[in-house]
């Protein structure tokens, strides 16, 4: 190869933004670790599941989707990747010694570390465009507008940035008053030596990396334009290090003002014009915890893998400590004074109370008399009862159970819920009952509300997820000290709080109820009993809350005389915390308490002692059918007496069919996941297994029980996420579901029935 040749192959490979790229992957790789991140999330890799990419995708603020929201975002993206700039100008911009001999350095520096950055953008754009065309259903034209305002943010970001650098850093010719062409051989005499937060120190001194430089051949100029390189190893060492120490300065505040800004929306974030995008939050706290990590590594070096968990244990033995526990409260308890013992003597205790569960079983048929009263029809006709079970599912369960609670209603005349006796499920599908028995409460005395209105519908599939990320990133993970008080106590705000207040706001405030204000219409059989039962984390007993007693439901009758604590299964948290304000609990807390999916609401923590947590009721149950099959087995009797049967309705945001799987790849990663993935691939399928056997025995004791089975998703069609927010496209489909052949069915079987 000749001489020519070689130096052109060479000159491509010492160009500036391609040496920047690899000092990225050999010297700083926390940069490129939350470039990864937020590439994974963005393009949803990472945290599908909780729906974490609808927030970049699709941000909102003030309660839109518009230019402003978009504008918002990427102003945080461009905090982002000016921290990306000064972080590797930080780790290793002294491994280019050209970049102090440029005019405007840290510009230079920007423009050839241009390779990333740009690339994420464009994949944004392609990926959001698509999203909001495809998903959200919405006109091309305002998603052109969108992304223009996601740009015009980065724009005034990288602006305002850059000019505070032009302003403020020194490049060689300011330094010296010379032309770089000039500066050969001239050194200014005992240049000042500058400190910051950022650069490693050796005699008080910023020291200039003398190993491992780049040799850079030609690099990037404004206007776009390739310029070769001039050899900067006759430039005077100490003047190039006040310069690299300089520049460090200013990044220095760039930093603290990031950190400021993170603090001050958390403070703000209840007040509308502060509630920042989720992802603009995100971003933002990317870019704190980007700055701090390089500020640290460019200190320690090797050592700074110590420093971080160290760093780790001080925030784990901090967080231990009550005043700044990160424990999650269910409003309206009490927890100060004396807590409630919580031991298997206790839970023993409540459920072998025989004179309590006589009580609270002949207390249950007295409503179930008052309920059969209500529906009877013709004479000698007996009525059929009615048992609503809804699974689990985030906001997609939410919708479609009360979209299938609409149409059952309607093909029923609007009496579906005046034959039902319990709603119970878990997590998402318990809150669009309960937002269904709630308006069909007010129906009976405002005949303006009508549940089966469009309107409901939308508002109960309005997401929640924003304010639930927002307070995550803003919020939770410091210490935590706004509060405020309910019922005549005080809790520490934290994402539970935003996320009742959130849903609250959608549904118009009408689930804002303490418990007790649905006791005495329970009881006169005016609306169906709702029973709630999140599953304790400590041993994995299921806490049974209901506006009435129900104790009974703990324990399998036929085995209270063993007089063992095993076959207690579930404890009334009446029972349990009856001296801690039962009564006063919030209606919309014992809903977040059953639909606690991990990491996106915090586990609650109860006033017992030792201390008790409580996590989503689908570890459990997914479906309800466990209360159920306690409810019938207690009411047996009354049940085959005075009715001709009951009709149980599950409703299900996912098929409950076992989906055909061909043979295991017997690889060796397959078979070292392959028990981990069994299990937790299959634990709804096992509910399921488990819970049809026990169905099946329970039909033994009651004369007639007819299952009828509506499913949302089938194992064709694809998934619908399973998060707290919903797309356009989504919403659509839960709404046609009803009209799928096999729920078409379930529904005309129903009418048959109730005929």
């Amino acid at each position: 190869m000749s001489r020519e040749k070689r130096s052109s192959k060479s000159s491509i490979f010492r160009f500036f933004p391609l040496l920047l790229l690899l000092a990225l992957a050999k010297h700083n790789r926390i940069s490129l670790f939350f470039w990864l991140v937020l590439w994974l999330i963005v393009s949803g890799n990472l945290f599908s599941g909780y729906g974490l990419y609808n927030l970049f995708l699709y941000p909102e603020y003030l309660g839109r989707i518009d230019f402003t929201s978009h504008a918002i975002l990427g102003f945080s993206v461009g905090g982002f990747i000016m921290a990306f700039n000064m972080t590797g100008y930080i780790l290793h911009g002294s491994k280019f010694p050209i970049i102090a001999t440029l005019n405007r350095p840290f510009l230079k520096y920007c423009l050839n570390n241009f390779i990333l950055p740009l690339a994420f953008v464009v994949y944004y754009t392609v990926l959001a465009a698509q999203y909001q065309i495809k998903s959200e259903l919405d006109d091309v034209f305002d998603v052109v507008v969108r992304m223009l305002g996601f740009y015009f943010g980065m724009f005034i970001f990288i602006s305002l940035t850059l000019t505070y650098f032009f302003r403020t850093n020194l490049s060689l010719r300011k330094l010296t008053g010379l032309k770089p062409e000039h500066s050969r051989g001239r050194k200014r005499k005992n240049p000042k030596t500058m400190t910051d937060l950022f650069s490693a120190k050796r005699g008080g001194e910023y020291v200039m990396s003398r190993r491992g430089k780049f040799r850079v051949h030609s690099y990037l100029s404004w206007p776009i334009k390739i310029k070769p390189a001039r050899d900067s190893r006759h430039y005077d060492a100490d003047t190039l290090r006040t310069v690299f120490s300089q520049n460090h300065v200013n990044a220095s505040l760039f930093e603290v003002v990031t950190i400021v800004s993170i603090v001050f929306f958390s403070f703000m974030r209840e007040t509308p014009v502060f509630q920042l995008p989720a992802a603009a939050s995100i971003t933002l706290l990317f870019t704190v915890i980007l700055m701090f990590a390089g500020a640290v590594y460019s200190w320690l070096k090797d050592a700074s893998l110590l420093f971080f968990i160290a760093l780790l244990f001080l925030y784990n033995f901090i967080s231990s400590h009550p005043e700044y526990s990160f424990k999650s409260y269910a409003y309206g308890l009490r927890y100060s004074g004396e807590k409630a013992d919580y031991n298997s003597r206790e839970v023993l205790k409540f459920a072998t109370d025989t004179v309590q569960i006589e009580r609270e079983i002949k207390t249950g048929n007295e409503i179930l008399r008052r309920r059969v009263s209500a529906v009877e029809g013709e004479p000698n006709k007996k009525p059929k009862l009615v048992f609503i079970n809804c699974s689990g599912g985030g906001l997609r369960a939410s919708m479609w159970t009360y979209r299938v609670l609409q149409h059952l209603d309607s093909c029923l005349n609007n009496r579906l819920l005046d034959y039902t006796v319990l709603m119970s499920g878990s997590s998402g599908g318990m809150w669009g009952a309960a937002y269904y028995r709630e308006l069909y409460r007010q129906s009976k005395v405002n005949s303006s509300i009508n549940p089966g209105d469009s309107i409901y519908l939308e508002r109960i599939g309005s997401e929640v997820l924003n304010n639930v990320a927002l307070s995550f990133t803003l919020h939770d993970w410091l210490i935590r000290t706004r509060t405020f008080d309910y019922a005549g106590e005080s809790y520490t705000k934290d994402r539970g709080y935003s996320f009742e207040r959130k849903f609250s706001e959608n549904t118009t405030g009408v689930l804002d109820k303490q418990m007790f204000e649905y006791r005495k219409q329970e009881e006169a059989a005016e609306i169906p009993q709702m029973i709630l039962s999140p599953t304790i984390a400590n041993d994995g007993r299921r806490l049974l809350i209901s506006s009435l007693p129900v104790s009974y439901l703990s324990a399998p009758h036929y085995t209270n005389h063993l007089r063992t604590d095993t076959d207690v299964e579930s404890i009334d948290y009446r029972r349990l915390l009856e001296n801690q304000n039962p009564d006063s609990l919030s209606f919309l807390s014992a809903l977040r308490m059953s639909s606690t999916f991990f990491y996106v609401l915090p586990n609650v923590t109860l006033p017992t002692n030792p201390s008790v947590e409580v996590l989503d009721a689908g570890i459990r149950d997914n479906s309800g059918i466990l209360n159920t099959i306690r409810f019938l087995n207690a009411h047996k009797d009354f049940i085959n007496e005075r009715t001709s049967g009951v009709v149980i309705i599950q409703i299900h945001d996912r098929y409950k069919k076992v989906p055909r799987t061909g043979a295991y790849e017997r690889s060796f990663l397959r078979t070292l996941s392959a028990p981990l993935s069994a299990v937790y691939g299959n634990y709804l399928n096992i509910q399921h297994f488990s819970q049809d056997e026990i169905l099946s025995h329970t039909a033994l004791n009651i004369e007639s029980i007819d299952v009828l089975r509506f499913e949302l998703m089938t194992e064709e069609e694809e998934d619908i996420s399973l998060s707290w927010r919903l797309t356009n496209k989504e919403k659509n489909r839960i709404k046609k579901a009803v009209y799928r052949d096999e729920n078409q069915l379930s529904s005309k079987i129903l009418k048959e029935l109730m005929r």
